[in-house]
């Protein structure tokens, strides 16, 4: 085994026994895919597929049970992990060659299966061809052992003078007058005879012959007016009497019946030995003959499918399988080209990228079947919204690109864009449901926005400006968007190193029971204080993180730094029953119950103690994923939280279906409180609401005392806010709870912040 390689999945070639099949095992949860990938193995008759999965424990169960030589393997798996599955494959010692086809082209992901002995990483949107070619590189290549000496084929004009040549041969050797050779189809026959005979009649001698031939020698017989299977035929019946006939059956290499040689006689007589020989050695040679035909025929079908498979290869490299669009490999063909037309004419042309808004939303909601018919609809709508000339293609997921040549003005692209903009806002009718997509569009126009690499770097500029304004709209690239993106870039690597580091710190807000304005628990908020720019915003590194695939690092960070600090304050006496911290839909996957269990376990904190806090625009999305992550969590004694409530649009049945403790309702609600009824009423009811489904309610936003006066007056179980505390690194909470926290009680004394703010009694408890 070469050095670094896992032991599990070993890369060999030449592991295939020549004239054996190479079995094969699918993993893809994508059925339009697999179906794609199934057509194009069913071709190639060197590749046996074995079974195809969709999920990781089906797919290991699979590969143990068949013990393939190879896996064609997706990892963004409807349930389970495919690099897990690699990693329990590695365990238990599998020896097979994996090709990756996935949409997840994350270098990390990429190096991850590299580990793990995947032999090769392809781009399922547009690598498909490559996959399969390095899939076909492991096979031997076809064996076909021509004899010269025989050629050309019995179709070509040359072929019945070979049979011409066995018949005159026989003619001279066995001094007979007539010769037939017959094939099993009766489709051909080559005789030496003034006499005709029709197919039907050749086909009733081969039968005699074998018949009376089973063994392979030579069968003689007398007068054939006389024999049954001889009376009725023309060449009995007419010209001169037969008086003897012989003939060897023609079988191939199976023993099934190919044809037969007969030679007839007007003369009584026999074979000598001699002649007897000569008969079985011209019937091999005529067998010879049409054994190869049968072969060449075989070989020519051979390359026929061959050359079928490789033009649906050649137009598999160039089309994207799912939409039919062309993919990204000819978009770039196209646009180089353009480029170096427009550069010789003095030309302009545009470049249009365009994302489908909430597309990840429904395939993660309804799964990748509805998710790929939704893409094709979408390729469809596209392409006829568009010109002849201009060229649509499917770049990756959710990704496409317009090319559109021949531009007099830049507001043609503009106007274009917003087209587009509008025919995808349209509803989709699918599965029974109206389905709404929307889509951000990003302009670039060549030359003032750069030659091809740049402005297919500004285009998709554009467009993610366009997804940050709230989508639904198109943008066209300015310059200022190329320097935000090297801002963004930079503080990308600046967090992503912020993280490996451990300097990313957890502030601590408190919660504050309004019964008695107790504690009743801290929210872990992350801080980043960069070496320049001082301390940075969630607001600004959060969502990027959320992009950029590092929310998971950061939420386990602050996930174990909080239970640390809550264990650090169980050891000096500081009594703090609960702490909350703040999770991402993209962590909720399958393993997250698992991480939290661990961190719980390590740091001895009961999970009665651990909050988890969703914000309710997350919940809105319904992932089946999300609500299964939720659910186990529960199960664990975990508190769920509903963040920012009231600003998500969820509807009461889900707050009925979903596994959740508490409502943080939204500060938007608390910031006109004392001036606003509209505001008191909706709190009000929320509460209300609450009390009815068992939930508690956390004021969010508290700064002022009439605000604290009215939620304890609304009935509110605890607050959050600027009014009792701000967020405080861990050493200087621990001194506000022992210098401020005991005196809340005298410094806010809650009926009389309610009768200086005219407010109602409390409402009774339910």
């Amino acid at each position: 085994m070469a050095a670094g390689q896992p032991p599990g999945l070993r890369r060999q070639s030449g592991f295939q026994t020549p004239g054996e099949p190479m079995n094969l095992v699918v993993v893809e949860d994508a059925p339009l895919i697999r179906e794609q990938l199934l057509r194009l193995l069913a071709q190639e008759p060197r590749i046996q597929v074995q079974g195809t999965a969709s999920t990781e424990n089906e797919a290991l169960a699979l590969i143990q049970r068949e013990r393939p030589q190879a896996i064609v393997l997706d990892l963004g798996l409807a349930q389970g992990n495919g690099v897990r599955l690699l990693e329990r494959l590695r365990a238990e010692g599998c020896v097979c060659q994996v090709l990756i086809l996935t949409n997840n082209l994350s270098e990390p992901l990429r190096q991850r299966c590299a580990e793990l002995g995947a032999a090769g990483y392809y781009d399922k949107s547009r690598d498909v061809p490559a996959c399969l070619q390095h899939l076909y590189s492991w096979l031997p290549p076809l064996r076909v052992e021509p004899e010269p000496e025989l050629l050309p084929l019995p179709s070509t004009p040359a072929a019945p003078v070979r049979f011409d040549e066995v018949i005159r041969l026989a003619c001279l050797v066995l001094e007979v007058p007539i010769v037939l050779v017959a094939h099993r189809d009766g489709e051909q026959q080559w005789q030496l005879s003034p006499h005709g005979l029709t197919a039907r009649e050749a086909e009733r001698c081969m039968e005699f012959c074998v018949r009376h031939a089973g063994d392979g020698g030579v069968v003689e017989g007398g007068d054939a007016q006389e024999g049954p299977d001889w009376q009725a035929q023309t060449l009995v019946r007419s010209g001169a009497r037969l008086r003897f006939y012989a003939g060897v059956a023609l079988s191939g290499p199976q023993g099934e019946p190919l044809g037969s040689l007969f030679v007839f006689d007007t003369r009584e007589r026999t074979l000598n030995a001699a002649q007897r020989e000569g008969l079985r050695l011209l019937a091999g040679r005529v067998q010879t003959e049409i054994d190869l035909r049968r072969r060449v025929e075989e070989l020519d079908r051979t390359v026929q499918q061959r050359g079928r498979a490789e033009a649906q290869l050649r137009q598999l490299a160039a089309q994207d399988p799912l939409t039919g669009l062309a993919n990204r490999c000819t978009f770039l063909d196209r646009l180089g080209v353009q480029e170096r037309q427009a550069r010789r004419r003095s030309e302009r042309f545009a470049v249009l990228f365009l994302d489908l808004d909430r597309f990840k939303w429904v395939n993660d909601t309804l799964g990748h079947e509805i998710g790929d018919r939704l893409l094709a609809l979408a390729a469809e709508r596209l392409r006829g919204t568009l010109r002849q000339s201009d060229t649509v293609a499917r770049l990756s997921g959710d990704e496409f690109a317009v090319l559109m040549p021949e531009l007099a003005h830049e507001q043609e692209a503009e106007a274009l864009a917003s087209k587009l903009v509008q025919i995808l806002a349209q509803p989709f009718e699918l599965a029974g449901r109206k389905l709404h997509l929307g889509a951000s569009v990003g302009v670039a126009i060549y030359p003032q926005h750069g030659a091809v690499e740049a402005l297919m770097r500004h285009a998709d500029l554009a467009m993610y400006e366009a997804k940050r304004l709230g989508g639904g709209r198109a943008t066209l690239f300015t310059p200022a968007l190329d320097a935000h993106a090297e801002t963004r870039l930079a503080l990308e690597n600046d967090l992503d190193e912020a993280i490996a580091l451990g300097e990313l710190t957890v502030w601590y807000q408190p919660l504050i029971g309004l019964n008695d304005l107790g504690l009743r628990g801290v929210e872990a908020l992350v801080r980043w204080q960069h070496p320049r720019m001082g301390l940075v915003s969630p607001e600004r590194f959060i969502p990027l993180a959320e992009e950029c695939g590092l929310i998971g690092a950061i939420g386990l960070a602050v996930l174990d730094q909080a239970l640390a600090q809550l264990a650090c304050w169980d050891r000096q006496g500081i009594a703090v029953p609960r702490v909350s911290v703040n999770v991402s839909p993209v962590e909720l996957c399958d393993d997250y119950v698992d991480l939290l269990r661990a961190a719980l376990e390590h740091h001895g904190i009961a999970p009665q103690r651990l909050e988890l806090e969703i914000t309710e625009t997350a919940l809105c999305g319904e992932s089946t994923q999300m609500l299964r992550t939720l659910v186990r969590a529960r199960a664990l004694g975990v508190q769920i939280a509903v963040d920012d409530f009231g600003v998500g649009y969820s509807s009461l049945g889900n707050l009925r279906r979903l596994p959740i403790d508490a409502l943080k309702i939204d500060r938007s609600f608390l910031r006109d409180l004392e001036h606003s009824e509209k505001d008191e009423a909706i709190l009000q009811a929320v509460v209300t609401m609450a009390r009815t489904l068992g939930l508690r309610t956390v004021a969010e936003g508290v700064e002022t005392t009439g605000q604290l006066g009215r939620t304890w007056a609304l009935g509110c179980d605890s607050l959050q806010g600027y009014l009792i505390s701000r967020p405080l690194p861990a050493a200087a909470f621990g001194e506000w709870l022992q210098r401020d926290h005991a005196g809340l009680p005298s410094r806010y004394e809650l009926p009389q912040v309610v009768r200086d703010n005219t407010l109602p009694s409390p409402l009774p408890s339910i």
